[in-house]
């Protein structure tokens, strides 16, 4: 069966780390979030502290990391990141990018 709650699922995971192996799709993840707070680093750098809880100066490195940086940072047993922003904060966000014509029920 398909498991819905993805993240949940890795996080209980998390409690038996020394005993884990990595899994390329969390490394896959953990890597695209590297590469968004990246980005956001070089687009929108207070935000990036703002939201992620990080200095000027961590965020300027971010800004400045070469790819191979970032897969060295990414994770294949464990999500490193943590929003300040509710659920449904990011729900709201999601829905006010969707075009009205997502909803369209004949």
């Amino acid at each position: 069966m398909l498991e819905l709650d993805i993240i949940g699922a890795w996080d209980a995971r998390a409690v038996n780390l020394d005993q884990e192996e990595a899994d390329r799709n969390v490394y896959e993840f953990d890597l695209t979030l590297w590469n968004l707070l990246s980005t956001l680093a070089k687009e929108r750098p207070d935000d990036a502290a703002s939201q992620f809880s990080l200095g000027m100066d961590t965020v300027q490195k971010l800004s400045l990391a070469t790819p191979s940086q970032l897969e060295a940072l990414a994770s294949g047993v464990l999500i490193l990141f943590q929003t300040r922003n509710s659920r449904a904060e990011h729900h709201h966000a999601t829905l006010w990018r969707l075009r009205p014509c997502s909803f369209y029920q004949p």
